[in-house]
């Protein structure tokens, strides 16, 4: 079972990705993370390509990494 995070951490780590992240950047991780799409519904969505919002989400990953404390 997954760990159910409080509300008020979801909003603050959303806000703290907001910082780091383009708009489409947090689209696909609203997207893909928070909604469950696979990446060829997202790229769908977005007008682009499947391995193109492959890479975009798991470079985020890298990002986050880098720059915060979860």
């Amino acid at each position: 079972m997954k760990d159910i995070m409080n509300p008020f951490q979801v909003r603050e780590i959303l806000e703290q990705l907001a910082e780091y992240l383009s708009v489409k950047q947090i689209v696909v991780v609203l997207f893909m993370e928070v909604f469950n799409f696979t990446a060829k519904e997202t790229a769908g969505m977005l007008r682009d390509t499947e391995i193109s919002v492959y890479k975009m989400g798991t470079s985020l990953w890298c990002v986050v990494e880098q720059n915060m404390n979860f």
